[in-house]
């Protein structure tokens, strides 16, 4: 149903957790497809915000973007069953939203993930783990053609 994303190697943080948990974190394949199997039912994807907003630092030098630029930044929050299983935040450079991507900006209450995952050219080219006050955060950079995405999904541990 879904693709893998085809990736690159990607450096990652180690973290203390159980070999279980970095599979799952570290899945190539789309994390609300993995949910819907996990939970036998489809997740909702509730829409915090989306608007033009200047990205923070480290979104900055993951993308290597100008600290002047605007991105479209779009949060999330994922759940099944009323449960929260995490939150998500997308910071998308403008110069994704031009042509064939345009349609990012109108994903509302969509998976970005289920978008990003069917498509064939979408590579994940890295993944990195990191945890703070026992929240696990997975930050994937994305390249669609010549352009880069940046997916930050928060877990509680």
């Amino acid at each position: 149903m879904y693709n893998r994303v085809d990736t690159v190697p990607y450096p990652f943080f180690h973290l203390d957790l159980p070999k279980a948990q970095y599979q799952w974190l570290l899945d190539g394949r789309s994390m609300t497809a993995r949910l819907q199997r996990q939970y036998g039912v489809k997740p909702k994807v509730e829409l915090i915000s989306a608007a033009w907003e200047y990205p923070d630092s480290v979104e900055i030098a993951l993308l290597g973007l100008n600290p002047n630029m605007l991105c479209w930044v779009r949060q999330t929050q994922i759940s099944c069953h009323d449960e929260k299983i995490l939150s998500a935040r997308s910071v998308i450079p403008p110069s994704l939203l031009k042509g064939k991507y345009r349609y990012l900006r109108r994903l509302g209450e969509r998976s970005l993930g289920n978008v990003l995952f069917a498509s064939k050219s979408t590579i994940r080219e890295e993944v990195m783990l990191n945890s703070s006050n026992d929240v696990i955060e997975r930050c994937s950079i994305f390249r669609l053609g010549k352009n880069k995405l940046l997916l930050r999904e928060y877990f509680d541990s």
